[in-house]
Formats: structure tokens, sequence, C-alpha cells
């Protein structure tokens, strides 16, 4: 269990580019290593009615690598930051660590969050306030590892929407 990790904060997802699919269903053919995983957030999202309705496998990174990208630093070693998933609007994809462990109910709720990112990029208007969408992220990434008897684990992901849910004044 990694707790110390937290999905990246949609540091990419408000680019210009629309989101591209390989696939406008829920097949998820071509995920043979996370497919039952995929497979099983979804369900969840769907009995939540926030699955997304374009699904792409997630794609696996080392995390320094996912730190680099989320943190924007090419060059450099982004310290002791780390990223467990990270969404890309621009393309559309979700980024996991390596060594995410889809099997871990708290691994997979990282999947479950940056899927309702997925979702809520699809929305015909997206607000300007990432806290809004943080905020409902992390809720239905606590009420995921709640079902899956991981209260304890929830609460921390609840805190982490509160924390997060503020947005600056609108001028």
């Amino acid at each position: 269990m990694r707790l110390s990790l937290f999905p990246a904060l949609l540091a990419l997802a408000f680019s210009a580019e629309p989101a591209i699919s390989e696939t406008s269903d829920h097949s998820l053919l071509g995920c043979p290593e996370d497919g039952s995983a995929l497979e099983r957030a979804v369900s969840f999202l769907e009995d939540m009615n926030m699955a997304p309705t374009v699904i792409r496998c997630p794609r696996r990174m080392t995390d320094l690598h996912l730190a680099r990208l989320y943190f924007d630093k090419d060059d450099g070693d982004p310290g002791d930051q780390t990223v467990a998933a990270l969404y890309v609007r621009a393309t559309g994809e979700i980024l996991v660590d390596a060594n995410t462990d889809f099997r871990d109910p708290v691994d997979l709720s990282f999947l479950v969050h940056e899927l309702v990112h997925s979702r809520q990029m699809e929305a015909p208007e997206i607000t300007a306030c990432v806290g809004v969408l943080e905020a409902e992220a992390y809720a239905i990434q606590a009420a995921f590892l709640r079902r899956e008897g991981k209260p304890r684990e929830a609460l921390l992901f609840d805190l982490m929407g509160q924390l997060q849910a503020g947005c600056a004044s609108r001028y």
C-alpha cells in the first residue's frame, strides 16, 4: 500500500487539445495486463453514473518519469515528489506508476480517480476551478475504498478532496 502517493492534480488536464480515443465503447481488448482491473474500476463508476464514454488502457511509466511530467522537470530530478497516476487530456491517456498493483484496492483507487477526471473532461464546459474537479474525484475515490472495505484509507482521500476543494476568487 502506498498512501504517500497521491494522484496528480490535473497538471495536464487543461490543455487545449481534445481527448482522442482508440475506442468509443467500453471494450477493454488490448489491455491484457490491466484489463480486469480496468473493468472493475469502470463497473464501480457505472454504478455511480460516472463512467467515461471513452476508455483507454492505462499506460505504465516509472515513478520518476511520471513525477518529471507532472512537475515539468524534463532534465532534473523532481526530488522526493511522487505521482501515482496522471490523466492527460491532450491524449486521453491515464498514466500510472509502473509498480502499481491493481490487486491492491488503494492502488486501484488511483485508477478510479483518474477515470473520474476522464469523465469530467467529457463535459461540454469544464470549470476553471481545478479544486472542484479534484474534490469530486477524491470523493468518488473514497467511496470506492469504502466499498472495498478500506474506511481509514477512504478518510485520507476525503480529507485530500476537502483540502483541494477551494478555488481562488474570480475577477
